[in-house]
């Protein structure tokens, strides 16, 4: 947060430009500024915005399943398995209390059913 606007016409001047990160990318970034040079010498009404980066460049492998690779037969056999398991979860659902339940039940099985049937994709 500063007063230092990122775009300045000579007419119009204002903090217009963002800079997005997610919550780890957030961790390794400092010393964000507007750099102040001036704007003949980089033909633009935007000024740089710069920052340091702290750690790592690489942040830690990230994986994930991707759903285009997912064994769905597998998925079909495991859910009806852990289905069965719980039918009694499903059978009278007349409280909101059973319904988070049998909601939570059903969510952790698809979860589970869908871990099963899909590898681990890892981000290089």
């Amino acid at each position: 947060v500063g007063n230092t606007p990122t775009f300045d016409n000579g007419r119009w001047s204002n903090s217009i430009d963002l800079t997005i990160t997610n919550r780890s990318g957030h961790k390794l970034v400092s010393d964000w500024r507007v750099d102040e040079r001036d704007r003949l010498e980089h033909s633009s009404d935007h000024r740089f915005i710069t920052f340091q980066s702290t750690g790592s460049t690489l942040l830690d492998r990230q994986n994930f399943r991707d759903i285009s690779k997912t064994n769905w037969d597998v998925f079909e056999s495991e859910l009806a398995k852990r289905m069965s398991n719980h039918t009694n979860a499903f059978s009278i659902i007349d409280s909101s209390e059973k319904l988070d339940v049998a909601a939570d039940l059903l969510s952790s099985n698809i979860t589970a059913s869908f871990n099963a049937a899909t590898e681990l994709t890892y981000v290089s």
